[in-house]
């Protein structure tokens, strides 16, 4: 008997066709799994009864925020991080990464700038900029602090990497001391 090759399965999908196929799976797995925990929900009444409460729109935005994001990264986050790691046959290297463009030498220095400025202005910000804005200059000092650590992380990464125990000992060993003389 003679195996023939279907014709059909010579044609490549699409990325968009692929993405819509991807994400209606997606959507209906989500709507299998979350049916009970999103769908329904039980309650008490003032009788002490048990009610069944439907929350079909709550299920639905789930569902479809699933869709979306299965859509979107096999639309255009597959294809990016496919391309990431194509060599350019002129120079023979790989493309620069998106850590490598995120963690520059001048948004470190720009990060450490304005941590140092919040840090100094920390006790005058309600009276500077309000009780509101106050609060937005505290969490743009937390994310300066975060985006300053990501960065030392990634630059040392190899370093880390070779002496991995050696520095996790240390800082265990000195963290209860650090936070003793910062609460003190």
């Amino acid at each position: 008997m003679a195996v023939t090759a279907s014709p059909e399965r010579d044609i490549v999908a699409t990325p968009m066709q692929r993405a819509t196929r991807e994400a209606l799976y997606a959507g209906a797995i989500a709507l299998g799994l979350f049916v009970l925990f999103i769908g329904l929900k039980t309650d008490q009444n003032i009788s002490n009864e048990l009610i069944l409460e439907q929350r079909w729109g709550l299920l639905a935005i789930v569902v479809v925020l699933t869709m979306a994001g299965r859509f979107l990264y096999v639309a255009y986050g597959q294809p990016f991080l496919a391309n990431q790691k194509i060599v350019d046959v002129a120079t023979g290297l790989l493309p620069e990464s998106m850590a490598t463009r995120f963690f520059r030498l001048p948004y470190f220095i720009a990060a450490i700038a304005t941590v140092a400025v919040l840090v100094f202005l920390a006790g005058s910000l309600d009276g500077l900029l309000g009780p509101g804005l106050a609060g937005y200059a505290r969490f743009l000092r937390a994310l300066a602090i975060i985006y300053a650590l990501a960065s030392v992380l990634f630059y040392f990464r190899t370093f880390i990497h070779a002496h991995f125990s050696a520095l996790g000992i240390t800082a265990l060993a000195l963290y209860p001391i650090i936070v003793v003389l910062v609460l003190a």
